[in-house]
């Protein structure tokens, strides 16, 4: 007897089988192959249209980009029947008081700079 092995001198060990270490089963690991190829394809294909098209469309002029800022105008109309409550007291008061509010969201700055966010004391002990 072999004291090596453990074995008898004329046998030999049998051949362990190769564990399988295929994590993937083959099926899945064909669809996900042809899924792979297609998408792969697909985004080809995209590829190669757009550059066909921007080739059949041909060059482009050297254009730019004119950006109008809208300017705002008043309200151009004269109002030529004005109505009965045009010259009431409570209406001009009315009117003016919206006015003095347009001027004064106009002049004043609303931007909060003194604002700022609070401070946070990291060294907390909750053993106290």
């Amino acid at each position: 007897m072999d004291t090596a092995n453990n074995l008898p001198n004329n046998t030999l060990p049998k051949p362990t089988e190769p564990a399988n270490t295929e994590l993937i089963p083959p099926k899945k690991r064909k669809l996900l192959i042809i899924g792979a190829i297609f998408i792969v394809s697909l985004l080809f294909l995209n590829i190669l249209g757009r550059i066909i098209i921007t080739i059949r469309s041909g060059p482009k002029e050297n254009t730019t980009n004119v950006v109008i800022t809208p300017k705002t105008t008043s309200f151009g109309q004269e109002i030529l029947n004005p109505s009965k409550y045009a010259s009431d007291p409570e209406v001009l008061k009315i009117e003016t008081d919206i006015s003095n509010l347009e001027k004064n969201f106009t002049e004043k700055d609303i931007r909060e700079f003194r604002l700022s966010s609070p401070t946070f004391d990291f060294e907390m002990d909750f053993g106290k």
